[in-house]
């Protein structure tokens, strides 16, 4: 795969006649370099490969005399954008182990909710796990937000859209709070369809994935499970996602609340949250998903 390096490059002063040369992989065999005289300095390297790479600029004279020190940044970034968008399960919320709240290259990281509390997530691990797998860098976007039933995800929808047009892949997972709250399925259904619409409208070939929910006890969720086959089978580019109601149900120890219901699959008196181990597997599933797919 390849992809575009958008370069934007801030000057204070500039003398007359000079310029800005900017160079993707300095000194490897596949240097490029591209050269602009006067304001605004804003390059782009195209179909560059997926990977690790480096961007430098210096000032040049008008005739491409390098002038000066290069100013380098390193680890520049081509690959997959994966953005998440859900409820408080997206957003990692009991996760209890901090030791993976960081991916390996630094891209993803615990996010803070509006009562200053950070939780790592399974984004981070998420990325760690498709970057050993395909060989080329990923960040995966937590975009969860507690409480959020899926008409909230698509009132926030257009804002995230903003901050992240060009992402190939979404994690689209609501259903565990509109079912607690008794959104119908019609609605449910509605709802998810107007996000993937927003989603398509601006990214037509982005791959949106729909995984299966855990729940509160509620037939609702099967119903909500029926509305993603319906949409799945309807519409380009949106597959199954990780099926977490079956994985949670056979592995009750990784759920929040089984420390104080033992041996039950629901208890009303915690949360219904995935614990540390729960995220880690999360992680996987969605690996498997993605990989799966594509």
């Amino acid at each position: 795969g390849a992809g575009n390096i958008p370069v934007n490059i801030s000057v204070d002063t500039m003398p007359a006649g000079h310029g800005i040369e900017a160079v993707l992989d300095k000194g490897t065999p596949g240097e490029r370099s591209e050269k602009k005289f006067g304001a605004p300095y804003q390059f782009v390297f195209f179909g560059v490969p997926c990977g690790e790479h480096t961007l430098s600029a210096c000032r040049i004279t008008i005739t491409g005399q390098r002038i000066g020190e290069f100013v380098t940044v390193d680890r520049v970034g081509v690959g997959d954008i994966i953005v998440a968008v859900g409820d408080s399960i997206t957003y990692g919320e009991d996760d209890d182990i901090y030791t993976d709240d960081w991916s390996a290259d630094g891209r993803n990281g615990p996010v803070t909710d509006i009562w200053g509390t950070s939780y790592g997530g399974f984004e981070p691990i998420l990325n760690n796990l498709l970057t050993n797998a395909k060989g080329y860098p990923h960040s995966v976007i937590n975009e969860g937000c507690s409480g959020d039933l899926a008409y909230r995800g698509l009132d926030r929808i257009d804002g995230i859209l903003a901050k992240y047009p060009t992402a190939g892949m979404w994690l689209i997972a609501f259903g565990t709070n509109d079912s607690n709250h008794n959104v119908s399925a019609s609605v449910y259904e509605s709802n998810l369809r107007s996000i993937i619409a927003r989603i398509h409208a601006v990214n037509p070939s982005a791959k949106i994935f729909l995984p299966k929910v855990f729940y509160w006890p509620k037939d609702l969720v099967q119903e909500y499970h029926g509305c993603m086959q319906n949409i799945i089978s309807s519409t380009p580019n949106v597959c199954m996602g990780a099926d977490l109601e079956t994985s949670f149900k056979q592995n009750h120890e990784q759920f929040d609340h089984m420390a104080n219901a033992p041996g039950t699959w629901f208890s009303p008196v915690k949360t219904h949250h995935p614990n540390g181990i729960g995220i880690q597997k999360m992680a996987e599933l969605w690996r498997d998903a993605i990989l799966s797919a594509i």
